[in-house]
């Protein structure tokens, strides 16, 4: 009787020992992360808002940033860690804005003085930012 119990006991500890190691072991292999794009700071001087708070200089630019293939939404990525999503988020960015031009910018007939800011984020992480003028 007493052999039994401690063959009892012992399969006991081991499956609880095997449960641990399966709960600790099983964690994902990559995460997704949010990451958004879009024009984060700006300001068109003098001009009225077409829709509440979206001047008509904003939708000037956000059509250009269209144009030429800039995300302006929030995007997933994949990663191992952050640091791996972030490195693919940049990678986005990075081939977005090499299509931008300050001469096409300067030719939306935006006001003198206009300003704006072009940014991948991951929460308040800032990946990249394309700064106009």
């Amino acid at each position: 009787m007493k052999k039994s119990v401690a063959i009892l006991v012992s399969v006991c500890l081991l499956l609880v020992a095997l449960g641990i190691m399966l709960l600790t072991a099983c964690k994902p292999s990559s995460v997704d992360y949010v990451y958004s794009f879009g024009v984060a700071e700006w300001e068109f001087p003098g001009e009225e808002a077409v829709f509440p708070e979206l001047p008509a200089g904003l939708l000037k630019v956000n059509a250009y940033l269209k144009s030429q293939a800039c995300p302006i939404d929030a995007l997933y990525y994949e990663g191992n860690d952050d640091e791996d999503a972030d490195r693919q988020a940049k990678a986005v960015f990075n081939q977005a804005v090499s299509n931008l031009s300050k001469a096409e910018i300067d030719a939306l007939g935006l006001p003198a003085g206009s300003w704006f800011k072009y940014r991948a984020s991951r929460g308040g992480v800032i990946i990249g930012e394309y700064a106009y003028p």
